[in-house]
This record gives C-alpha cells, sequence and structure tokens, in this order.
C-alpha cells in the first residue's frame, strides 16, 4: 500500500482530477497539490469507503454477469497506467475487462449509499473519473458499474464510449495544474476557507491587511448574520426551558398518540479526572499528554 500511496504523489490520478476541476464534493485543487508536495498523505478514508473497496469484487460480478462482458481476472490486483508520453498522467483501474467485440476497456466499481444513481444522469465526478482513464489507457470506451444501497441492494451499469473532445481537455487542465502548481510548488488558488487554513495553518504575529470595500461588506453581512443567529439562540433557550418544564418526571410527550419529544437521562460513564492523575501520579502524567494541533479562530470584533 506505501508503494501505491507513493506512485500517486508521481503524478494525477483520476479520481484527482474531479478536484482539479472543482466538481469533487470531497476534495478540492488544494488538497491534491498538498498530497502531490508530499505536504499532507491521501486521505485514509472512513467505513463507507472501506466498504466500497470490500464490495468491489460484488460490483464486478455482477458487471459480468449483467453485460456479458467478460471482466479480467488478472486486473483485480493493483496495477498502474502511465500515459505513453506524459507520465504525469496515470491511473489505478478498479476492473479491466473484454467486451463481447474482443475490446479491451477500462470498468469503474461504485458503491453509493442511501441514495441511488439515475443512469443517463451520472455524476459529474465519476464521468470525469471515467473519461481520463480510458483515454489514458488508449481505449475506446469503458464502464460505470454500482451497487447502490438505500432501501434495498440494486445493481446497474452504464457504458461510454470515448469522448475524445471532452478527454483532450481534461489532460491540458491536468498538464496546467501539474507545470503550473506542482512542479513550481506554487499552491492553486484556495476555494474554501479549509483550503485557506491547509495553505496557512498559522498566522503572522503581528501582520494586518487592510479591507476593501467588498471585504467591508462582507463584515457587515457577517455581522448582521451572526446577530441573527444569537437571536435565534435566545429564543430556542427559552422555548426549550419552557418545554422541559412541562415534562415534570416523564420521558416523553406526545400529541393525538404521535410522538412530539423525549426527555431522558443519559447513561453515567467514566471519565479521567486528569487533575487527579496529575496531582497522584506525576511520573506518569507526563507520558500520557498528547499533542493537539491549534486552530485558526475567527472572531469577529
Amino acid at each position: 500500500m506505501t508503494d501505491f500511496h507513493e506512485n500517486r504523489k508521481k503524478g494525477i490520478g483520476a479520481s484527482d482530477m474531479s478536484a482539479i476541476l472543482g466538481v469533487n464534493p470531497y476534495k478540492t485543487a488544494v488538497d491534491v497539490w498538498m498530497e502531490k508536495t508530499g505536504r499532507s498523505e491521501p486521505g485514509e478514508g472512513n467505513v463507507y469507503t472501506e466498504a466500497g473497496t470490500k464490495i468491489e469484487p460484488v460490483v464486478a460480478d455482477y458487471f459480468q454477469d449483467r453485460s456479458g462482458h467478460r471482466v479480467i481476472k488478472a486486473s483485480a490486483t493493483e496495477f498502474q497506467v502511465v500515459h505513453p508520453v506524459h507520465d504525469y498522467l496515470r491511473h489505478h483501474p478498479d476492473r479491466e475487462y473484454f467486451d463481447k467485440n474482443g475490446g479491451r476497456k477500462t470498468l469503474e466499481c461504485k458503491t453509493k449509499y442511501f441514495q441511488k444513481p439515475v443512469k443517463g444522469d451520472l455524476p459529474l465526478d465519476w464521468y470525469i473519473q471515467n473519461q481520463y482513464q480510458i483515454g489514458i489507457s488508449e481505449q475506446s470506451g469503458g464502464s460505470i458499474a454500482w451497487i447502490a444501497f438505500s432501501f434495498g441492494v440494486e445493481f446497474d451499469y452504464e457504458e461510454f464510449d470515448i469522448d475524445k473532445i471532452f478527454y483532450d481537455r481534461l489532460i491540458n487542465e491536468a498538464g496546467g495544474f501539474w507545470v503550473d502548481y506542482v512542479l513550481t510548488d506554487t499552491p492553486p488558488p484556495a476555494v474554501s476557507a479549509k483550503d485557506t487554513e491547509s495553505l496557512f495553518p498559522s498566522h503572522v504575529l503581528g501582520k494586518s491587511i487592510e479591507a476593501s470595500e467588498e471585504t467591508y461588506s462582507l463584515y457587515l453581512q457577517l455581522v448582521s448574520a451572526k446577530q441573527k443567529v444569537i437571536n435565534a439562540k435566545a429564543d430556542l433557550e427559552v422555548y426549550e426551558n419552557q418545554f422541559k418544564m412541562i415534562f415534570g418526571d416523564a420521558s416523553t410527550i406526545t400529541y393525538n398518540q404521535k410522538k412530539l419529544a423525549t426527555w431522558k437521562r443519559s447513561k453515567d460513564s467514566l471519565v479521567v479526572d486528569s487533575k487527579k492523575l496529575e496531582e497522584n501520579f506525576p511520573d506518569i502524567y507526563p507520558q500520557v499528554l498528547k499533542v493537539r494541533n491549534g486552530s485558526r479562530r475567527l472572531l469577529i470584533k
């Protein structure tokens, strides 16, 4: 797995392209730049990405059964396809397969939770990934297959031909990103506060900038919005207090047999008394301390 992550740093992968183009729901161009320049490691994922990896063989089996195409068993191992000219263009296909005419194509396996993909209108980041993969592999087309988990289990797939005009745009964008940002070690523009904090995790002591008229207008909108939230929280506290008084020792309030709200005591739990730990075990206390990295806080004056 270490080699896999190291190879990802050497070029632009299929999942990076949607982030570079600003349509990836999970990461931005700054995130990609941080990874490629070694400033951060690729995300470890979560329970959903882990489940998707485990379910990937099932998606491939479904695809082979339903489509009639033959999935190449050897493609189940991790391997990398590199562009024949520009070695920074690369991807790691989930699977490859032979279609009914013997053509070799790429299969992207997806797992979707709580939302069913719509055939003919798949997420744009999926399509970008597909076109990038089949273009670099110099194939005529490929497929995206998915299992959707919502109120059941549904499988479907969609086949795509290579759109050469679209693919050319993708590799031009990838080349520009690699040359202009990665090779020059220059960050791309931030598109979110998270991007800004990634690029500037700490402030420069004493540094101040003068607000433009546009920034001052945004400041006034922010102050107004915060005041509305403060007022709303105050109202919420009043209503919650009045509502809690109605409970008495009851746990639930209903209306026409419909549950409106509950107010229950949570279970007791054990916590570490850090003050007593420090006083009674001064030798052990330093050993259990953990550094919590600071973060930038926005304070509106």
